[in-house]
């Protein structure tokens, strides 16, 4: 039970930040590159605004297991 709980978290920490670092590429590579900055500047809106509905939105219950 204990070492799956470190798996867990190490996995979790691991996935977190290369998340992290594929999002810092992603916003330089908008920031430094004016023809693709003019081009998708709307979605990259539309996107963040998406975003921050999906994270205001109410949780759905846990699902029940019957066994």
């Amino acid at each position: 039970q204990r070492t799956q709980t470190i798996y867990l978290s190490v996995f979790a920490i691991l996935v977190g930040s290369i998340t992290i670092i594929l999002k810092s590429l992603s916003i330089a590579l908008f920031s430094f590159n004016r023809e693709l900055r003019n081009k998708y500047i709307l979605f990259m809106a539309l996107d963040f605004v998406r975003r921050c509905l999906i994270s205001v939105s109410t949780p759905s219950p846990p699902p029940s297991y019957s066994i």
